[in-house]
């Protein structure tokens, strides 16, 4: 398998507390290095997500959902 290198990965999300905000960076991160989704070669362009605020989601479920749109967007050729 090819080695992804990701340059540059900014996430802002207001209303986490330190320890949420490392663990959803964690998860999205993870999630991106265990994808087979990830195109082979070559330049991703940048990639933004913007969901609607769920006070209930916490850092996991957060880090699913962006994971999935990422995906999607990766999926159709950003």
């Amino acid at each position: 398998m090819t080695p992804v290198r990701i340059d540059r990965l900014a996430l802002e999300v207001p209303g986490l507390s330190p320890p949420e905000a490392r663990e959803f960076a964690l998860r999205v991160a993870a999630g991106l290095a265990e994808t087979h989704a990830l195109p082979a070669a070559g330049d991703i362009p940048t990639l933004e997500v913007e969901l609607a605020a769920d006070p209930r989601a916490g850092a996991s479920l957060l880090a699913e959902r962006v994971l999935g749109e990422l995906l999607r967007q990766l999926a159709r050729g950003a």
